[in-house]
């Protein structure tokens, strides 16, 4: 599985959407539930905007 070419962009893809699953759930703990259009716009984000949302959050630069 390691030699795959395709692995790398799988791993990606993990990552990604444990980035995106972090973020929602850090959303979801501080605003309730979320609407559609905020989850669509945080799908689209890059694995740097999740992280940078995740460290904002976890920093206290949103109002808690």
């Amino acid at each position: 599985m390691l030699e795959s070419v395709k692995y790398p962009d799988i791993l990606h893809k993990g990552k990604q959407l444990e980035a995106q699953n972090f973020c929602m759930s850090l959303l979801e703990e501080r605003f309730g539930n979320i609407d559609a259009s905020i989850v669509e716009q945080v799908e689209v984000l890059s694995k740097e905007q999740l992280e940078a949302l995740g460290r904002a959050k976890s920093g206290n630069f949103i109002d808690s």
